[in-house]
């Protein structure tokens, strides 16, 4: 996998970040709100539920540089999403990966032939060369697998805690506020980035006794995991 197609995975993180992010802030027009709007808004937590079931294991595969990792079944499970939540716009995780990797993913109903009638090839919908640059311009290993193994692990956390009645939402805000701009960080590293990054992990830590975000980020995983 190229570094092209990598960065279009790690940005669909992002783009689930920010679909994930609005669910603390359900129910707070009062429990009337909740008895006339209950349904919808038990429908978005779901759908938080289900987008970071689908993805937290994108976030571990993407701290170890996608060894191993399944595209096909990837795509497949994302069919899964689509068919059980069309209110919420699924296609556009298919459509920002098409633009970013400037390519069709790869599924078993669909290889080159197939995307080729569609219209579709390697060329149309690539970014211009600067654009291509910048999104290859990733973390050092080292920094770019700790930081995704902490999105990871906030993935999962947060998947586990909206299976509970009382779930914090709160707490859920403030996690996605300090980790939303992560993977968009390190596949635009600079310099100083480190620094920003920390300042992200410190924000929510001084906020919540678990998870401990900075310490899960300076435990760097072993290059051997995979």
């Amino acid at each position: 996998m190229d570094d092209q197609r990598k960065s279009a995975y790690r940005n669909l993180l992002y783009l689930a970040m920010l679909d994930i992010r609005p669910v603390e802030r359900l129910g707070t027009g009062g429990w009337w709100s909740i008895a006339i709007h209950g349904r919808r808004e038990v429908r978005r937590v779901e759908w938080a539920g289900a987008i970071a079931d689908w993805l937290h294991n994108l976030a571990l595969f993407s701290a170890h540089d996608f060894r191993g990792f399944d595209e096909q079944r990837f795509w497949r499970e994302f069919e899964a999403i689509r068919s059980g939540y069309p209110e919420f716009g699924p296609d556009r995780y298919r459509a920002r990966f098409e633009h970013l990797a400037g390519a069709p993913p790869a599924l078993d109903a669909e290889p080159a032939a197939a995307a080729a009638e569609r219209g579709t090839s390697a060329r149309s919908g690539s970014v211009d060369a600067g654009a291509a640059r910048a999104m290859t311009s990733v973390a050092p290993e080292p920094i770019l697998r700790a930081a995704l193994r902490v999105v990871h692990v906030a993935a999962y956390t947060t998947r586990n805690w909206t299976y509970a009645d009382g779930w914090p939402r709160q707490q859920v805000y403030d996690l996605w506020e300090a980790l939303h701009v992560v993977p968009d960080l390190v596949t635009r590293w600079r310099p100083d980035a480190e620094r920003e990054l920390l300042g992200y992990l410190d924000e929510y830590d001084h906020k919540w006794p678990a998870p401990r975000l900075r310490e899960l980020y300076e435990r760097r995983p072993p290059g051997n995991q995979g």
